[in-house]
């Protein structure tokens, strides 16, 4: 594999929810038929053609109501919500494709380790060595409320993050990999000495184990995370295996990629096996004409109607912070969030002071390209010369099947002409895929 070649996602901010819909190229059955998978298996299976590594679902545990204080954008206009489990949509995805990475996001919050340990093991089975887990530590006072419980402060939910991962892998461990004989001659399936209890007793977990699930391909499921407040990335630089970045600009970029591999080795990891992926949103066409005509609607709509509103309600709901009320021209800093992810507050911080300067700039997707397939190929590659990094991870709220065949048959080729993203798979788990290059 050469040097040069990057990782290639999608990452589904829309979760196993309901797609674009109502716009032009969304098509009439869409709205009424995603919920019965057969568009995620579309999407998985136009992936997996291009060759991608990964394909990734946020998710959403409840009915967002932050964005002027009520529920109505969120549910007149199908805006993370409905959002069913995406834990659910995994093992049709894995029955449907033979290699491509699925990732699912599962909240430490809110599950119990030897819960979650269990459904991930069962998971990476039923895909061969395919599933990820996406870490996350849930920061939604309104999610805690459907649980019934209360919500921890920001760094404690990192600290309980910490413990629950210990518990797991220990859950994962307690079956040694040959402990499955399946000897027919003495009629042993699994060698009774070579699975032990656990005994676990920490500050916020207790579990006797061992775990009755036996173990999976991958041993237990590749880690993904999303944090970007400093207790955030430490904890990905100490766990995870793949991380995604949100952050605007190369010099943003930088930062965050030099953060991660800095903590990694504090730990004593290698930081190359922490695998830096930037989210993008990039406009395709097929002509300069065509970007640019893009281009100009995409920015048109990121400054009022509807396209506007469901981004300054997406950024509400995941950041606690209400931008249907803020001055636009009063400081940021004044309104700065007591829950929500930090991350996408400072991630605004980072664009500008004041709520107009950032409008311009505010989607879900870190990073802004544009071009034709040919011309993004280039810019890409040149992103990473410049700032390091191992991929990139589509992102975006436009997940039309036009959109998906931009990125699958026109991108992707362009990418594989340069030799810049693989052109078949070598391996069958997504660790292997991962740490191939």
């Amino acid at each position: 594999m050469s040097g040069d070649m990057f990782h290639m996602g999608w990452f589904i901010g829309r979760g196993y929810g309901l797609p674009t819909w109502n716009r032009t190229w969304t098509g009439n059955a869409t709205p009424r038929e995603w919920v019965q998978g057969d568009y995620f298996v579309e999407w998985a299976q136009a992936l997996e053609r291009a060759c991608f590594d990964i394909m990734m679902f946020a998710d959403t545990a409840y009915v967002p109501d932050t964005f002027g204080g009520s529920a109505k954008t969120y549910l007149n206009q199908g805006h993370m919500t409905p959002m069913h489990d995406p834990a659910s949509l995994v093992p049709v995805l894995g029955y449907t494709t033979k290699r491509i990475g699925l990732v699912a996001t599962l909240s430490t919050t809110f599950y119990h380790p030897y819960a979650l340990a269990r459904l991930a093991g069962t998971l990476d089975s039923m895909t061969g060595g395919r599933f990820g887990w996406n870490i996350v530590t849930t920061s939604s006072r309104q999610a805690a409320g459907c649980f019934g419980v209360e919500l921890p402060e920001h760094d404690e939910r990192y600290d309980i993050a910490d413990e629950f991962v210990e518990l797991a892998e220990k859950l994962w461990a307690s079956w040694e990999p040959d402990s499955v004989a399946i000897d027919e001659a003495s009629g042993i399936y699994a060698e009774h000495s070579k699975i032990s209890s656990v005994d676990y007793e920490g500050r916020h977990f207790r579990s006797t184990g061992p775990l009755n699930v036996q173990p999976s391909p991958q041993g237990r499921p590749v880690y993904v995370q999303a944090g970007g407040s400093p207790r955030g990335i430490r904890f990905a630089a100490e766990h995870a295996e793949a991380v995604v970045c949100m952050a605007k600009g190369a010099e943003n970029m930088k930062a965050f990629r030099d953060s991660v591999r800095e903590h990694a080795m504090a730990v004593g990891r290698d930081p190359d096996t922490v695998k830096v992926l930037y989210l993008i949103d990039p406009v395709v066409g097929e002509t300069q004409h065509e970007v640019d005509a893009r281009v100009a609607i995409r920015d048109a709509s990121r400054a009022g109607g509807l396209d506007g509103t469901l981004t300054m309600a997406g950024y509400s709901a995941v950041g606690g912070l209400d931008l249907a009320n803020i001055d636009l021209d009063a400081p940021l800093a004044d309104y700065e969030p007591e829950e929500g992810h930090r991350a996408v507050f400072e991630q605004m911080m980072a664009v500008g002071s004041t709520l107009r300067e950032v409008l311009p700039t505010l989607d879900m997707a870190g990073t802004d390209l544009a071009g034709t397939p040919d011309q993004l190929a280039g810019q890409m590659s040149e992103l990473i010369q410049e700032v390091g990094g191992d991929g990139f991870l589509i992102g975006g709220w436009d997940a039309t099947r036009r959109r998906i065949a931009e990125i699958a048959d026109g991108l992707a080729p362009a990418l594989r002409r340069r030799g810049l993203m693989r052109d078949g798979y070598s391996h069958h788990t997504l660790r292997e895929h991962l740490l191939e290059y």
